[in-house]
């Protein structure tokens, strides 16, 4: 009978050692987790907090890079469906100076627009590197930023010789005593005019990848 009731005791004062142990480990653990901070590296909740970030990041770069590319191609497009046919009125003297005014006052916010746009999308696809659901929407994001750092070599190649043209006859007063003045600001226009296409073309791709 002693040998049970020993037995009995130390049972039960084994099973309050463990409820008080489990208790005080409840406690320590519980208190380790409020003192915690809500973003605490690599908890549950600061990787949300990182994944809702750069998803509101993606969103705003997003955002202003198609913004920033239709604006562009926006400013080029209305340049010569609405401005050119009022200067061809003008005489060639006249013609060549109003022009180079257009032309100054465009091109830096055209290519400020469209080079920032371009880096948007850059970012964009290089975000979604090694993402094989991302596939689609990556490649979208990489034509669109080629379409708008397209602007450069397409003015240099394309037009630089027209443009060179145009700026010296500006500068000198010279259109005067030629001709095809006119020609050239409208040859100017048709490729300002798919340039702006281009740009355009570059933000529809930015819309495309964000419906994939």
């Amino acid at each position: 009978m002693h040998l049970v009731y020993i037995l009995v005791l130390f049972t039960s004062e084994c099973s309050h050692h463990r409820s008080a142990s489990s208790f005080r480990k409840s406690r320590t653990k519980h208190a380790t987790t409020s003192i915690l901070p809500p973003i605490f590296p690599f908890t549950p909740s600061y990787l949300y907090f990182r994944m809702e970030s750069t998803i509101s990041l993606s969103s705003l770069l997003h955002s202003y890079s198609v913004l920033a590319v239709t604006l562009a191609a926006g400013s080029n497009l209305s340049t010569t469906i609405m401005s050119l046919p009022s200067l061809q009125l003008s005489p060639a003297p006249l013609l060549a100076t109003q022009w180079k005014l257009l032309f100054d006052n465009g091109m830096i916010p055209v290519v400020t627009l469209s080079m920032s746009s371009g880096a948007g999308f850059a970012i964009l696809a290089g975000l979604r590197h090694g993402d094989n659901g991302a596939v689609v929407q990556r490649n979208l994001y990489v034509c669109a930023a080629v379409a708008a750092f397209g602007l450069a070599p397409y003015t240099r190649l394309l037009m630089g010789t027209n443009i060179d043209t145009l700026e010296k006859r500006a500068k000198e007063g010279k259109g005067e005593d030629k001709d095809d003045t006119h020609a050239l600001v409208a040859t100017w226009g048709r490729y300002n005019f798919w340039r702006g296409v281009m740009l355009l073309s570059s933000g529809l791709l930015g819309m495309g990848a964000a419906m994939n």
